[in-house]
């Protein structure tokens, strides 16, 4: 095997345009390349967002593979973000679509991980070859929404709720295949550890006693920062999740993550935990959303609810009351000025509930 080429695990990505060639059939071919230019440009930028690249276009289809040049360890959940967010993207493209071309586009994706032969070496075009690319885009064809191979869906299953496919007769596949159509992305999950499986910590005493400490001096008032560094995959997880596990009394754990494709959300990690106070999960109707949003903030900042209220409601991106402004119009200034002291009541007024429970 020429040195630029290499066996990887790879996941790929292929997404195509349900009812394409109706729209063919209607649109002026000019009309049609343009409104097809504006979805290849969205789609590739989720794409890149998430880590992938886009290997070729054909037709209206789009081919992105997830592993390659570059490794990532969460390969497999890069993709299926990807998948939603293109999903997500071309929902709020369709309006314009409608208005100007008279045509509302409808993505099929398809997404399966396994080992393929690819070419590494940036002079070279980039190329993955194998049965995995032939997966992808037979599950893309085989249902609508966002179809996983079995090998991925093992991969991501704590990420994602599914429903399982029949089994598929795909063409070229010698055995029924079931897929899972992915019908939601959990909150706050994680793919990492394989589910049902566990072992106990080994060779990290000295280092889960510091944690301990740390907890320990923090539930008698003394606030700790710690910084757990290291190569990928020595355990720092691993050794966070066994703190999680076992916090000492009067410790309440709540948690917010950083995705390396979300590095410029500065703000993830503080909308996951403030979710999980006003237990949104983002999938209520906007006034089941303000409701809960707005009983719980009261009952926890008191007289502070005014001014805390609306920056609380942009950085969730919670609607306002009908007839009144949306949370998204909210002058950035203000939301600087309005957001830390809003943080911080609600971390006094969930603290002294804490307490109290």
């Amino acid at each position: 095997m020429p040195p630029a080429e290499e066996r990887k695990l790879v996941t790929v990505l292929f997404a195509d345009l349900a009812g394409s060639t109706e729209l063919s059939v209607r649109q002026d071919p000019e009309q049609l390349r343009a409104l097809l230019t504006a979805y290849f440009e969205e789609m590739a930028q989720q794409i890149r967002a998430f880590g992938g690249v886009v290997e070729k276009y054909a037709g209206d289809a789009v081919m992105a593979v997830f592993g390659v040049p570059h490794v990532h360890e969460d390969d497999a959940e890069r993709a299926v973000r990807a998948a939603v967010a293109m999903q997500e993207s071309l929902g709020l493209l369709n309006p314009s679509f409608e208005a100007e071309y008279g045509a509302a586009l409808e993505l099929r994706v398809g997404i399966a991980t396994g080992e393929a032969v690819a070419v590494t070496d940036p002079s070279r075009e980039f190329m993955v070859t194998g049965e995995i690319t032939n997966l992808a885009a037979r599950l893309q064809s085989s249902a609508r929404g966002i179809v996983l191979s079995p090998e991925t869906f093992r991969l991501v299953r704590p990420l994602v709720e599914t429903e399982a496919t029949p089994p598929l007769t795909l063409k070229g596949f010698p055995t029924p295949i079931t897929g899972q159509i992915v019908r939601r992305l959990r909150d706050s999950a994680t793919t990492r550890g394989v589910p049902g499986l566990s072992s106990p910590l080994v060779g990290r005493d000295l280092e889960l006693a510091r944690l301990h400490r740390c907890a320990t001096e923090l539930a008698q008032g003394r606030g700790q920062i710690v910084s757990i560094t290291g190569e990928a995959g020595i355990g720092k997880s691993r050794l966070k999740n066994e703190l999680r596990s076992h916090p000492p009394p009067r410790v309440r754990w709540i948690e917010g993550r950083c995705q390396a494709f979300t590095q410029h959300s500065g703000y993830a990690p503080i909308v996951q935990i403030l979710r999980a106070v006003f237990r949104l999960t983002g999938a209520e109707a906007p006034p089941v959303a303000r409701t809960k949003l707005r009983v719980t903030l009261r009952s926890l900042v008191g007289e502070k609810f005014d001014g805390s209220h609306p920056a609380v409601a942009h950085l969730l991106g919670i609607e306002g009351e009908p007839g009144q402004p949306m949370s998204a119009a909210m002058d950035p200034r203000a939301f600087q000025s309005q957001l830390v002291p809003a943080l911080r009541a609600i971390i006094e007024g969930w603290s002294r509930a804490s307490r109290s429970s």
